[in-house]
Formats: structure tokens, C-alpha cells, sequence
């Protein structure tokens, strides 16, 4: 019975120092793999030519009284605006790089929750890519304001057409309200018509009115919408964009350690 006691643990024993090596080898086969990937990808990420940057910011106020989501959806529109043809074909027709090229080059973000949008120009060249960032803030800030301008003027040209069309209308109604009471005999009741038209000419007052005030507020439509401020003008980045050695290091680590799993499994 001792015999076949001591057997037993001496194969339990086996069995565990078997199983025991072969974890220690498939970690140590994955935690080489993660070393040999990054060690690997590091001086052939590191090799590719470099990426300058270069960035400015944006200041936008959205407008006044408005909710916070009012003002996100704001500060997003500013966004498209910024890497839309209508800024980027000016800039590609200044440089001669294509519109396509620039899109890709661009970047945009709103900083940290505020009203300030950052951009940043790629390019292997850095001064290219000051010069890009440069031309685009501009472009922008010119047909951010000729966007409000234009609003302005159609809402106001829009206005001064309905204002135009209130007055000629009321203009007929208390024509038709004095011909109704010049017709009426002295003592006579008023008809249904006539009141009909006394309720009409005050309606069309009343809207005219409020055309009217519309129309003396629609200067101040320029102030309320969002306008564009150039912050901190387009400067060139200390450090390239790409390659960065802890990028660099981090992609050889993510592909080793995806290396490691498929070895463990």
C-alpha cells in the first residue's frame, strides 16, 4: 500500500510538472513574441519618412441664449464647414494640390469641451503644412462670414417682401371697410361683412407689426450667429505627426500581443 501511495504522488507529481512546463512555455513563447513584434516594428515604422504637422485654432461663439446642445451641434457645424469644398476648392486652386488630398491632410477636433476648434495639416513638409493651415483658417473665416451675410440679407430680403405684401393687403381691406361704411346708412346696423373686415384689418395689422419688428432685428442676426475667430494663427509642431517611437512601440506591442493569444489558444 505505501508502495503504490508513493506511486501515486510520484505521477501526480509528473502530471503537474508537465503541465507546469508547458504553461511556462507558452508564456514565455508569447511574451517573446510580444518582445520580437515590437523590437521588429519599431525600425520599420521608424524608417518611413517622416510627417510634419502644423496647427491652429479656432474660436467660435455659437451665439448667444443658447442650450448646451444647441451650442454642440453648433460648434459641429463649424467642423463640416471647416473640411467642406466650399473652403477647401479655394485652397486647392491657390496651391494646386487637390481638394482630395487636402480633405485627407485635414483634421479637426473641438478642444477639451469649448468653443474652440482646433485644426491640423498634415504634410511631409512643414512648411507646406504651416502654409496649408494657414490658407484654410482664412478661407474659412471669409466664408463663415459671408455664409452669415448672406443669411441676413435672403431672411431680410424675404422679410421685406411679406411686409410689402401686408401693406398692399391692408391697404385693400380698409378700402373695402370704407366703402361698406360710406354705403351704410346713418343708424343702420353694421353688416356681417363689415365686421368680417374690421377682424381681417386687425389681424393684418397686428401681423404687419411683427413684420415689421422682424425686420428692424434682422441687423442683429450678424452678432447672434456663430462667428469665427482665429485664435491662435497656423504654426508649425515642434514634433513630427509620424513616425513617433511610442507609436511606433505600441503597434509592435498590439500586433505581438495578438501573436501571444493565438499562440495561447
Amino acid at each position: 500500500a505505501y508502495a503504490m501511495d508513493m506511486t501515486r504522488s510520484v505521477g501526480l507529481l509528473g502530471l503537474w510538472l508537465h503541465r507546469s512546463l508547458g504553461i511556462v512555455a507558452v508564456a514565455a513563447i508569447a511574451l517573446a513574441a510580444v518582445v520580437v513584434c515590437t523590437l521588429v516594428a519599431l525600425p520599420v515604422l521608424l524608417s518611413r519618412p517622416p510627417v510634419y504637422g502644423a496647427q491652429a485654432d479656432i474660436l467660435v461663439n455659437p451665439g448667444v441664449n443658447l442650450s448646451d446642445a444647441a451650442t454642440d451641434r453648433a460648434l459641429v457645424t463649424q467642423e463640416v464647414i471647416l473640411s467642406s469644398r466650399a473652403v477647401l476648392d479655394p485652397v486647392a486652386a491657390a496651391t494646386g494640390i487637390t481638394a482630395r488630398r487636402l480633405e485627407q491632410a485635414l483634421s479637426t477636433e473641438v478642444v477639451n469641451q469649448s468653443n474652440i476648434v482646433r485644426i491640423t495639416v498634415a504634410d511631409r513638409d512643414q512648411r507646406t503644412a504651416q502654409r496649408l493651415a494657414q490658407l484654410i483658417t482664412e478661407e474659412y473665416e471669409k466664408q463663415a462670414s459671408l455664409a452669415t451675410l448672406t443669411g441676413v440679407a435672403q431672411s431680410t430680403s424675404y422679410l421685406e417682401g411679406q411686409l410689402a405684401d401686408l401693406s398692399a393687403a391692408l391697404a385693400g381691406y380698409q378700402d373695402q371697410l370704407a366703402r361698406l361704411a360710406r354705403g351704410r346708412g346713418q343708424g343702420s346696423p353694421i353688416s356681417t361683412r363689415e365686421r368680417q373686415l374690421q377682424l381681417t384689418v386687425a389681424a393684418t395689422r397686428q401681423r404687419l407689426e411683427t413684420v415689421q419688428d422682424q425686420l428692424a432685428r434682422a441687423p442683429l442676426r450678424v452678432v447672434e450667429q456663430p462667428q469665427p475667430q482665429i485664435l491662435v494663427p497656423a504654426h508649425g509642431l515642434r514634433d513630427p505627426l509620424r513616425p513617433r517611437p511610442v507609436q511606433a512601440a505600441a503597434t509592435g506591442a498590439l500586433v505581438g500581443l495578438f501573436v501571444a493569444a493565438v499562440i495561447v489558444l
